[in-house]
């Protein structure tokens, strides 16, 4: 049964349990050598992510929590590293930007054991309509960018054939 859409407990979509999400995803790693000894690296990627989500969570058909998610991603690095005899040395830049948008509103029905004849309050409103109105329970709206970026450099040394060392910094 289903209450959300109206006071009539038939099944109706507005109770189906969904979890529907896509992902897309670009990478591309381009290396040019300069000479025998340095080599050009870049490294690109892209993403994007949207999620939607609906879930009785009592399982009465009295309640939805949905969710809506999107995720878009971007990072790059290029890198200019070397090959010597005694040690490789990496060096570079490095970029990552995401943006997050999570949204989740739940609703609710409310009611009585005593129904009046024709049902009163099925449009969903903040503090809903008449004894057995559909309730806004919960409503966020949550964004976040996250913004990084780096220089490094590390150098590993060969002490022996079986034995290296590396340092780097951030």
């Amino acid at each position: 049964w289903c209450f959300l859409d109206d006071a009539n407990p038939d099944w109706d979509t507005l109770c189906e349990q969904i979890n529907e999400s896509t992902y897309e995803q670009f990478d591309a790693n381009v290396s040019l050598d300069l000479d025998d000894r340095w080599t050009f690296t870049s490294l690109t990627g892209l993403s994007g992510f949207e999620s939607n989500s609906s879930v009785d969570q009592l399982q009465l058909g009295m309640n939805t929590l949905n969710q809506h998610q999107e995720s878009d991603v971007a990072y790059q690095e290029i890198q200019l590293n070397a090959a010597f005899e005694r040690f490789n040395l990496v060096t570079g830049i490095s970029y990552f930007r995401q943006d997050v948008l999570l949204e989740t509103p739940s609703y609710e029905r409310w009611g009585s054991s005593t129904f009046p004849a024709t049902a009163a309050g099925d449009t969903v409103a903040p503090g809903g309509l008449g004894p057995n109105g559909l309730f806004v329970t919960f409503n966020s709206r949550t964004t976040r960018d996250a913004r990084t970026s780096g220089v490094f450099a590390n150098v590993t040394g060969r002490i022996k054939d079986q034995l290296n060392f590396t340092a780097g910094i951030r």
